[in-house]
């Protein structure tokens, strides 16, 4: 009778061993590359918005002060409804490189129908805000914050009337994200996770993960850029004084600049 070799437990047994070491060995080489790219790419992010955040600068000073309000407006009695969608269409001219738009770090892809890939939003509390000489605190009031999926024209005259797209640069206020009258891209969702440690289940939001090691990039009105978790910003309106604290589920105040109990906010008194 013929009969088929086993192996012994023994060599099953060398055998495992090699694999992990070889698998061991593999790791090693390959983490330290995945770390240099994920720093290299964390480290361009911050710097192309520190690039914006110059930019803007330059157009508060070219505008008496005011930052981009937006190309689309809603129309109302006597006056228009500032919005901040646009805003990036605008900033163009101060920039003219579309890749300070994109965060780097693969949260967005191009979309050759929808135009450059933006990965910021901004604070819609400042657009709406023109009264620049009211504002407490620059230095903690939040102007862009990262998010996930928005796309624009932005090389176009008003991102090539986005209202009528709907793929316009995006703002909001840290919970709700302001797009074109519900047009695609309702997709935009935040790069920040749940801000301010808000309550948010009873209106279905989902929130992604935060788009950089558990927290994102922040750039406040005063030009600087600084990473934090989601729990030291706080989001929602403008509060109505600047010692106000934080009201509300997704549609309350922020909190105001002189709050103890956060970094940064996105109501500007």
């Amino acid at each position: 009778m013929i009969t088929t070799p086993t192996k012994s437990a023994l060599t099953t047994l060398i055998q495992f061993i090699l694999v992990a070491t070889v698998s061991i060995a593999l790791m090693a080489v390959l983490a330290p590359i995945f770390t240099t790219e994920h720093e290299a790419a964390v480290h361009n992010c911050q710097s192309r918005m520190s690039d914006l955040g110059r930019a803007l600068i330059e157009y508060s000073a070219d505008n008496d002060g005011n930052f981009p309000s937006g190309s689309y407006y809603y129309k109302l009695a006597n006056r228009r409804s500032l919005t901040g969608m646009g805003w990036a269409g605008q900033l163009y001219p101060y920039v003219m490189s579309k890749n300070d738009f994109n965060d780097a770090l693969g949260g967005s892809s191009d979309d050759m129908r929808e135009g450059k890939s933006v990965a910021y939003a901004i604070n819609e509390n400042a657009v709406r805000n023109q009264d620049v000489g009211s504002w407490n605190n620059r230095a903690k009031t939040v102007l862009l914050y990262q998010v996930y999926g928005a796309h624009a024209r932005i090389d176009l005259p008003d991102e090539g009337t986005c209202s009528t797209t709907g793929a316009c640069s995006p703002s909001g206020n840290g919970t709700l994200i302001m797009l074109a009258d519900g047009l695609f891209p309702r997709r935009v969702e935040p790069g920040t996770g749940n801000l301010g440690r808000r309550h948010l289940e009873p209106m279905g939001d989902v929130w992604p993960s935060p788009a950089v090691d558990g927290g994102s990039f922040f750039l406040f009105a005063d030009g600087h850029v600084h990473w934090y978790l989601p729990s030291a910003i706080s989001s929602g309106k403008d509060a109505r004084f600047k010692n106000a604290v934080q009201t509300g589920s997704i549609t309350g105040d922020a909190a105001g600049t002189e709050a103890s109990n956060f970094s940064g906010t996105f109501s500007t008194k």
